[in-house]
């Protein structure tokens, strides 16, 4: 799979806005595994979200690129919680 910025995040094909190449498959147990591997290096401009740490606390001093994602994230601060 192809993991890309378009609106469904994946590209039947590469091209220059795929940023990981996935293959998805199965254990001998049944359980899914992924293998995936940076096609280029990121940068400044891939972030879209503040980062936030395994507690939920939102880390400060990033700044965003997109003020849409901005905002969603300001109307989800404190409604989300980390996984147990």
């Amino acid at each position: 799979m192809n993991h890309d910025n378009s609106p469904n995040q994946a590209s039947p094909e590469m091209n220059d806005d795929v940023y990981v190449r996935s293959v998805y498959f199965f254990d001998p147990d049944g359980v899914c595994l992924e293998f995936a591997a940076w096609t280029r290096a990121l940068d400044e401009n891939d972030i879209a979200h503040d980062p936030v740490q395994a507690d939920g606390t939102k880390r400060e001093g990033m700044i965003l690129r997109n003020t849409a994602f901005a905002a969603n994230d300001a109307a989800l601060a404190g409604t989300m919680a980390p996984a147990e």
